[in-house]
């Protein structure tokens, strides 16, 4: 019998009661931003028309690692998820005893189920859960031979090969070939003066690959220019911050301190400090030039996803798994204020322009934009229909953009919370979105591996640029506007300029 090939992602099933569907839908795109992790949940890959319980027994089935999710209600409801425990314990009994393969996964303190005794569980609501959880699935991946932060082999470059017919090749004819070529050039010509009259007065915007920045050894999750544009700070799932030259593309410094994951890194508008968060529930501060850690800001429970500076530079806001907002004085690193509101993981903050407002996009479907300074909710918007990954104010603070799993980016006007127009991305997640410095054009980045760009003001799609072998996790433009950044689950950041 042939070798079976191996796969080439670890396929988790997530077993569940209906009462814990928010918190296991939250585990669900944790595990999706893991680029080695297939995970299986119901309402995310069931079709319409599709026999649920045959899809789910076979999702079962073909599963590498099931998570049984237990809470107070999972372990005393009598329903389909104890057939689903019944199957996964079924498969269970034909696995060599050294494999991982059921992982009891406790949401809430509970009783253990008698029949899941055997396996050792996972208080999942403990703040390095994640982590563990993470470790754990690591172990099973080796097993099954899934190869983990592999990064995409270079591309070879393309080699020129002349056609047999080709005429020059040949020695035919100059003069004919010459009459040939000048009838194409007029053409061209002819084509983009109509082009041009075409699109006269629009925002039509073109970008060329210019470097690919490679060092990481996982995924790079966030990018950001320093204010002079001429240093890119990126974080990884390897734990690091990496600082690169922006014109040569030349590895600068390795920032190590952190011991999880660097979800985002945001430069202080004077360029002095890095500020990174990571899955160690840290904010650390930096010396931008030197590299030399400054200060390590504690207080929230559970993993940072994202870390803004206001514009005067004096606070600073991180975004966290533990659902709240903290608010920190810069200079003495104190706390200033929590703000707490959103009911799931908060993904994405920032400060209006004017530094008055800060909005904040969660895994609870919901944008909720704060008072800076007193901490009050001025403001909910809650049109999008699945988790929001990131937000981003215009430069002259009117529009907020939101970018979400629905495939969706929406833009609001800020004073009202009026929606005025939704993008539509029809490919999947939506993980950055970025406005231009003059504000006419909208980066964003999604699952897809692109980037694409629109025209801010009409919502039409203008460009979209492919190069990335993976999700693109972060998208940035330069202060002058002459440059788009762009990190991915590839272990790459990807330069682009503006044409």
């Amino acid at each position: 019998m042939p070798n079976m090939p191996a796969p080439t992602k670890l396929r988790v099933f997530l077993c569940h009661s209906s009462g814990d569907k928010k918190a296991v839908r939250s585990l669900y795109h944790r595990l999706q931003t893991v680029s080695w992790i297939d995970p299986w949940l119901d309402e995310e890959k069931l079709l319409a028309g599709q026999r649920w319980h045959d899809e789910i027994e076979k999702a079962v089935e073909e599963s590498h690692a099931i998570l049984v999710c237990l809470s107070s209600e999972s372990v005393s409801k009598e329903g389909y998820v104890q057939r689903e425990i019944k199957i996964a314990l079924d498969k269970a009994d034909y696995m060599p005893e050294d494999r991982i393969f059921i992982i009891p996964l406790k949401l809430r303190d509970c009783e253990m189920p008698r029949r899941l005794k055997e396996w050792h569980l996972l208080n999942y609501y403990e703040a390095s859960a994640h982590e563990k959880l993470l470790k754990t699935l690591q172990v099973r991946a080796e097993q099954v031979g899934v190869t983990i932060n592999k990064a995409a082999p270079p591309t070879p470059p393309t080699e020129q090969v002349k056609h047999k017919d080709d005429p020059f090749r040949k020695g035919e004819d100059w003069g004919k070939w010459l009459k040939w070529l000048v009838g194409v050039i007029v053409l061209a010509l002819v084509i983009v003066f109509a082009v041009m009259q075409a699109t006269a007065g629009k925002s039509v915007t073109s970008f060329k690959l210019l470097n690919t920045l490679s060092g990481h050894l996982g995924a790079v999750f966030s990018v950001a220019f320093s204010p002079d544009g001429k240093t890119i700070a990126s974080g990884s799932e390897d734990n690091t911050i990496k600082l690169w030259d922006v014109n040569s593309g030349k590895l600068l410094n390795t920032l190590s301190g952190h011991s999880g994951f660097v979800g985002s890194v945001a430069f202080s508008p004077d360029g002095k400090i890095l500020a990174s968060g990571s899955g160690d529930n840290t904010v650390k501060l930096w010396d931008a030039n030197s590299g030399k850690l400054l200060n390590t800001l504690a207080g929230h429970s559970n993993n940072l996803y994202s870390v803004a500076f206001s514009p005067d530079g004096k606070t600073l806001a991180s975004g966290s798994r533990d659902n709240t907002i903290k608010l920190w004085e810069i200079s003495s690193g104190k706390l200033l204020n929590t703000l707490a509101g959103h009911l799931n993981i908060v993904d994405s903050v920032a400060f209006s322009p004017d530094g008055k407002t800060i909005a904040s996009g969660s895994v609870d479907e919901s944008v909720k934009i704060w008072d800076s300074v007193s901490g009050k909710l001025l403001r909910v918007l809650t049109e999008h229909s699945t988790a929001i990954w990131t937000i981003a104010f215009s430069p002259d603070g009117k529009t907020l953009a939101s970018g979400s799993s629905d495939s969706a980016i929406k833009l609001w006007e800020v004073s009202s919370g009026k929606l005025l127009i939704t993008l539509s991305v029809r490919s999947d997640s939506v993980y950055s979105v970025a406005f231009s410095p003059d504000g006419k054009t909208l980066a964003s980045a999604s699952k897809d591996n692109s980037i694409k760009l629109w025209d801010a003001n009409s919502g039409n799609l203008l460009n979209t640029l492919s190069g990335h072998s993976n999700w693109v996790w972060s998208v940035a433009f330069s202060p002058d506007g002459k440059t788009l950044a762009s990190a991915s689950a590839d272990s790459t950041i990807k330069l682009w300029g503006v044409q």
